[in-house]
């Protein structure tokens, strides 16, 4: 591939300093709100002015008991009763005043024209255009309309927790579990004029938590807190054309606080849910299987079909399971990796790296010895040098491994990036850099995909990509399998953890990829084979020479794993009582060693 077809990108030196104004109702904010100024604070974005709604802090002061009266009466009676007694994290009020101490402020009275629109005075616009300011975010007021939205040098950004092709009003995160909606998006956009027709700057789709409004409503809130932060970023190198895209054209339905019976009925389909949770979670097992299919992964993006040249390599059928299939085709060896794990193991499961030489049948023995559960054992080739990358995110690391070809073992080489829970891994050379691309446990593995990059080679140094996670899709960040170039372009297999299962695999085509920016849209997807043992989901798709390996899952009924579960706690348990034991004993210590 030329060099010319796929430019790169480089930070700017030397950023500039952006003006940030706030619109917020007075110093107490949400916990996530909280994050997103925390994180513009560590790119440099200088917070010069906040700007109060002196309506919405006078509502919260004066109108309490009126409020409460009037809510007993309301259609909407137990929305609000729900509303005042759930729990998520990210509304925690966090109090402000501190770091808002020098910041000036201007308090705001707006004007009302027509039912909701809200329109800023002429000399608080003034006064607000004084400040030169290069964005504002939004916390607080209505729906906002007219000059002030240009009084910014780059607007007005506010969120929408919904995705707005399907979602618009409120309350957010609500409805898609009423609905039974399997993701919930969220987006980040420049207001405009147009109700609902902002222009979206990031947006995110994150998998239904659907037996918790609470969890739910929390991973949008948090997961897109570090937005702002990444368009700053993308405003200081250069590289953010987006700001100025037409405005989002949705039309779909403007929903409202449910009324009472929605409620009810709400609170049966959580209850529905929470059965149906612990039921798939506690009785039923995944079974996995490796398949070999005779045609190169590149066909993949032509055709879907591949009945007759499906080779089985393994057969398990209960309790056990071989994923995660990849393979390398040499001079004097083709061989497998694979994750192997046995559901009547040890509590907590752990994975192992086995091989499976594919001309035979399986050998269940540990290939690649490692201290935590292992799996995604992504395989390559370089110089005549064999790596490995299995996953180790209980170890907190990215770990590269070297094949000794005499001795035939393998030993650890070096660690590619510490502190740092990676999921499947995956490393490929490509644009005259290493990339190395996976998602993180600690924040989902299914959702946001992170980078780094060497220019070095594949043992590095490292450096992390300037915008991670540089894409949150839980239908296709996490890695799934071996990227690959056809024609030209780059490919990147992907699976779609939609309803917070791997359920099919998706091809992404690359069209950005540099140490600022990043930019892939799906081209193929490919759902689960019809035959008994992959029928219920498939997530990896990697070359194997001129064929393909994939794998493919059904659910089973296990006691074992009910077993399991329950040694699991009993044993979380035991380690729980025997700390607080340990803390009363030093107590008392303390105690004596006073008097």
């Amino acid at each position: 591939m030329k060099m010319d077809d796929f430019p790169k990108a480089h930070a700017v030196e030397n950023k500039k300093k952006l003006r940030c104004g706030i619109m917020c109702n007075g110093d107490v904010l949400q916990d996530w709100q909280y994050k997103a100024i925390m994180d513009l604070s560590h790119v440099g974005v200088s917070i010069e002015l906040l700007i109060k709604d002196d309506e919405g802090a006078l509502l919260t002061a004066r109108s309490r008991f009126f409020s409460k009266l009037k809510n007993m009466f309301s259609k909407y009676f137990l929305w609000k009763i729900y509303r005042r007694y759930i729990t998520p994290r990210s509304l925690d009020p966090v109090d402000m005043s501190a770091f808002f101490l020098n910041i000036p402020s201007v308090h705001c009275d707006v004007e009302y024209r027509g039912k909701y629109s809200q329109y800023f005075k002429k000399n608080d616009i003034e006064l607000i255009r004084s400040y030169n300011l290069d964005f504002i975010i939004k916390f607080a007021f209505g729906i906002t309309r007219g000059e002030i939205l240009s009084v910014a040098r780059y607007g007005i950004w506010s969120f929408h927790h919904d995705d707005e092709t399907k979602y618009r009003g409120g309350p957010p995160c609500f409805w898609e579990i009423y609905r039974d909606d399997d993701y919930t998006g969220s987006i980040l956009q420049r207001i405009t004029d147009v109700l609902d027709g902002g222009i979206v700057l990031k947006k995110g789709i994150f998998s239904t938590i659907k037996y918790s409004y609470e969890r739910n409503l929390d991973q949008a809130l948090y997961e897109s807190a570090n937005w702002p932060r990444q368009v700053c970023q993308d405003i200081q190198n250069g590289v953010a054309h987006y700001l100025n895209d037409p405005p989002t054209n949705s039309g779909a339905p403007i929903y409202k606080n449910p009324y009472n019976f929605y409620m009810l009925l709400f609170c049966f389909k959580l209850l529905r849910n929470r059965v149906r949770y612990f039921w798939k979670t506690w009785f039923y097992v995944e079974i996995w299987n490796i398949a070999l299919i005779s045609t190169p992964i590149s066909k993949f993006l032509e055709d879907t079909q591949f009945a007759g040249k499906i080779k089985l390599l393994t057969n398990f059928k209960r309790d056990e399971f071989a994923a995660d299939p990849f393979g390398l085709v040499t001079k004097n060896k083709r061989f497998i990796l694979y994750e192997y794990l046995n559901y009547r193991g040890a509590s907590p499961l752990k994975g192992r790296i086995c091989e499976l030489q594919a001309e035979s049948t399986i050998n269940n023995f540990p290939e690649l010895e490692l201290p935590c559960h292992a799996s995604y054992p992504y395989v390559f080739e370089t110089n005549g040098v064999i790596y490995c990358v299995p996953e180790t995110y209980e170890l907190n690391q990215i770990r590269l491994y070297e094949l000794d070809i005499e001795k035939n073992k393998w030993h650890w080489k070096s660690t590619l990036v510490d502190d740092f829970d990676g999921v499947d891994s995956t490393i490929f050379y490509f644009s005259d850099y290493w990339w190395l691309m996976c998602s993180s446990a600690k924040s989902g593995a299914d959702k946001s995909l992170w980078i780094w990059y060497s220019k070095e080679g594949p043992v590095g140094p490292w450096q992390p990509h300037q915008n991670n996670p540089v894409k949150t899709d839980v239908r296709s960040s996490r890695p799934g399998g071996t990227p690959f170039i056809f024609e030209g372009k780059l490919y990147r297999p992907t699976q779609d953890c939609t309803g917070g299962s791997q359920k099919r695999v998706v091809i992404n085509r690359v069209d950005k990829l540099s140490s600022v920016e990043f930019q892939e849209v799906p081209v193929r997807v490919l759902d689960p084979f019809g035959t008994p043992l992959f029928k219920d989901g498939i997530h990896t798709l990697s070359s194997f020479g001129d064929e393909t390996l994939i794998d493919g899952k059904v659910y089973n009924f296990s006691l074992n794993k009910f077993v399991g579960n329950c040694k699991s706690r009993l044993n979380r348990s035991r380690r729980y009582s025997t700390v607080l034991r340990a803390l009363a004993i030093l107590k008392d210590k303390r105690s004596v060693d006073d008097v």
